[in-house]
């Protein structure tokens, strides 16, 4: 039964189709089905914010190499830190973004 639990709270995944012109932005649902150690402190408004612009740069170029930390701050993001690591984490794991050793990416 712990296990059914456990299952029955992980948040639904999300496919994203570039073809649309504007990013769903994630749900309260979405985002209190993430799990508090990987929230942090983040709002949803936060998260919202980081997902628009890293959706809206990918959608004008969409052959773009993974954006690394330096670019997203150049974007007038804040994304070091716990609090900025949390927003990215967020989105990983709803599925929306991947990350790797050369930046993020749109999932």
């Amino acid at each position: 039964r712990e296990r059914e639990r456990e299952i029955s709270f992980k948040p639904p995944v999300r496919k994203l189709h570039m073809t649309r012109n504007i990013a769903s932005a994630v749900s309260q649902e979405e985002f209190e089905g993430v799990s508090e150690l990987v929230r942090g402190r983040v709002r949803l408004e936060d998260v919202n914010h980081v997902y628009e612009v890293i959706f809206n740069h990918f959608k004008q170029d969409r052959k773009s190499p993974p954006l690394g930390v330096k670019e997203l701050t150049n974007m007038g993001l804040k994304v070091s830190g716990a609090t900025g690591e949390a927003k990215l984490k967020v989105l990983r794991s709803l599925k929306i973004i991947s990350m790797n050793k050369k930046g993020v990416a749109l999932a």
